[in-house]
């Protein structure tokens, strides 16, 4: 009913993929709840966001990295040879 006026819903007490996938059927706006993580203090919230770039940072890192090392590949006679 909240979609069809446009209004953004927020699913909250999401506790297991079951009910996820029903949700998501229903095109559900947004869920919360301990399938997705439990409860922080909103104290805790920065340093959550802290980690999350650092990790983000390091992903880009390897990403950088194996995209370096994929142009050294060649495909031929459907073999994959690394050059230098």
């Amino acid at each position: 009913m909240a979609q069809s006026i446009n209004i953004k819903v927020v699913i909250e007490g999401v506790e297991d993929i079951e009910q996820f996938i029903i949700l998501k059927e229903l095109k559900s706006y947004a869920i919360q709840g301990y399938l997705i993580g439990k409860q922080i203090h909103a104290k805790e919230i920065k340093s959550l966001i802290e980690r999350i770039i650092t990790i983000l940072r390091r992903l880009k890192n390897i990403l950088e990295n194996h995209k370096k090392m994929l142009k050294k590949v060649i495909i031929h006679d459907n073999m994959y040879i690394v050059s230098n």
